[in-house]
């Protein structure tokens, strides 16, 4: 059969049942024929075929029950006729059913209860002798219709552990994906709140400053008052809103200025520089020229998310608590000149 002849039959359980009914129905009514001498193919045997065929149909929904009728079946055509009919086939697949609705140990009851079953039949309404192959020769075909139910359940039972450890890796995923979002909104939402209070404290100073001399050195108060750049503090709120870089170059000399100067001694631990690769002092660098996330994307032909990515990493590895202390190592580990600002 072709793989588009099995995806139709496995597209639509009752398909696949009508088909397996047909063929469990058709090979019993082959070997039966085949047994020479103790065969003559009438009604009987032709019912068996009909009630074969229709008890597989139904399988799925009464198993126990039709397993019994099967059985029964099997006894009286046997007891009446003396020979073999289709429906002991129809009573293995039944069987097979049967064993993938129980745990293990209940299927292995049940075809040891359906094997000693069919062989009694064979034995006292056959007349067969008690070893007699082909009584044993139904044991036998029971014990494979047990191992295939056995097999495929066991297969199931892999598919559907397998399934819920995807299932679980993807939930993992999600939820770790939904924390550092989580993470990294707030630590936006810190750094806005940080530079919003550090410009309004600068403001206040100044104004404060401009009112104390208004009326004696106006002159001052006029220059202490233009030192408020409200362009320059939207521009910044928007570009931490973006999580891009926090300083501007302008602003970075600034910062230098205040710790110290500018050519001051390395206070980086060259320990935690030396973890970074190579492609992280790149962007450490960019970090500490002031440019953004994207304008390092764009300058290393990376896309915006792995420029992110090697920033957060870098941020981890040197012990940066925010990226306005990464551009100051980035200046005191040399991996960006001064004069580049």
């Amino acid at each position: 059969m072709t793989p588009s002849g099995l995806t139709w039959l496995r597209g639509d359980q009752r398909r696949l049942d009508v088909a397996l009914a047909a063929a469990v129905a058709g090979i019993g009514l082959l070997l039966v024929l085949a047994e020479p001498g103790e065969l003559d193919a009438g009604w009987p045997e032709v019912a068996g075929v009909v009630g074969t065929f229709v008890v597989l149909v139904l399988r799925r929904r009464w198993t126990f029950a039709l397993l019994g009728l099967a059985m029964v079946w099997v006894a009286v055509h046997i007891s009446l006729w003396s020979r073999p009919t289709p429906m002991i086939f129809g009573a293995l697949a039944l069987t097979a059913t049967a064993c993938l609705t129980l745990d293990r140990p209940r299927a292995i009851g049940l075809g040891v209860a359906v094997a000693a079953g069919l062989y009694s039949i064979a034995v006292f309404a056959h007349d067969f002798e008690l070893g007699d192959s082909r009584a044993v020769i139904l044991v036998t075909w029971t014990a494979v219709a047990v191992g295939i139910a056995d097999a495929t359940r066991s297969w199931k039972q892999y598919r559907e552990s397998v399934d819920a450890q995807v299932r679980s890796a993807v939930l993992a995923a999600e939820a770790q994906s939904r924390e550092r979002v989580t993470e990294e909104r707030l630590a936006i939402a810190r750094d806005l709140h940080d530079l919003l209070a550090h410009n309004l404290s600068v403001m206040n100073v100044q104004t404060g400053a401009a009112l104390h001399l208004l009326d004696t050195d106006p002159v001052q108060a006029q220059r202490s008052l233009t030192t408020v750049d409200p362009a320059t503090l939207l521009e910044a709120i928007r570009v931490v809103a973006a999580g891009d870089a926090l300083l501007t170059p302008r602003a970075t000399r600034a910062l230098l200025a205040s710790m110290g100067s500018e050519t001051g001694p390395r206070v980086v631990n060259e320990a935690l520089v030396a973890q970074l690769t190579a492609r992280e002092r790149e962007v450490v660098g960019l970090v500490g020229r002031g440019l953004s996330n994207e304008e390092i994307a764009e300058a290393l032909y990376l896309s915006p998310l792995t420029a992110k990515t090697h920033v957060s990493r870098s941020m981890t590895k040197l012990h940066a608590r925010d990226r306005a202390q990464l551009v100051v190592m980035a200046l005191k580990a040399g991996l960006t000149a001064v004069n580049d600002l």
